[in-house]
């Protein structure tokens, strides 16, 4: 039995997330307002951090009810419908076969709101075998991923994640953190100082080399 365990992030880490959000304020976007904002142009303003209503308006010149939209996207985005839309990114199977090489434990660890349809979803694009454990965490107005794992967390752990959530954890917890620049935020947008890698493979990859 191993006695270490790699956290495993999974929006934006194992799945790229931004054809998801893009569908959804669109769908907004076309349901409300007479608008429609170019994929690819979407993507970099968000890795950029700019808030969705704001490149709305700063694309658009359209003023968006926040509110409105937050409660539209919130009762989608976790809808079987929409998380169709997430693509996988690299190759998951080879990550998890060579961090079993290193002798860790994979566990995903996701925040999500309906963690059946991330079952479903990892059913879905035929990952169950990628990981040894789910878990998920309810989203909270703090780190809900640190409070689950302050109790468990081993020094010899790590945790691999496209957010400033998931490096705060490897921060505070003492533990090795590998951020992943396939997710919603660039490594500019970071105040941990921890490793950072192109994608998953990568951070798994650099992680066999410093072993």
């Amino acid at each position: 039995m191993t006695d270490k365990t790699a956290y495993i992030d999974f929006d934006g880490t194992v799945v790229n997330v931004f054809p998801r959000y893009f569908k959804i304020l669109n769908e907004y976007l076309n349901h409300d307002y007479d608008g429609q904002l170019v994929f690819e142009n979407f993507v970099r303003q968000k890795r950029d951090g700019i808030k969705e209503h704001e490149i709305v308006k700063k694309t658009l010149g359209i003023d968006i009810d926040i509110e409105k939209y937050v409660n539209f996207k919130r009762a989608r985005l976790e809808d079987k419908e929409y998380l169709k839309e997430d693509l996988i990114i690299g190759n998951p199977h080879k990550a998890y076969a060579k961090l079993k090489g290193l002798g860790y434990q994979v566990n995903l660890l996701s925040q999500r709101r309906k963690p059946d349809n991330l079952l479903w979803e990892i059913s879905y694009l035929n990952l169950k075998d990628c990981f040894d454990n789910i878990s998920t965490v309810f989203p909270t107005s703090n780190n809900a991923k640190l409070e689950y794992l302050k109790d468990i967390a081993k020094k010899e752990d790590i945790i691999i994640g496209d957010s400033p959530l998931d490096m705060e954890c490897a921060t505070e917890l003492g533990i090795r953190g590998w951020f992943v620049e396939s997710g919603l935020l660039k490594k500019e947008r970071l105040a941990a100082k921890v490793q950072v890698a192109e994608n998953y493979n990568m951070a798994v990859q650099g992680l066999s080399m410093n072993a």
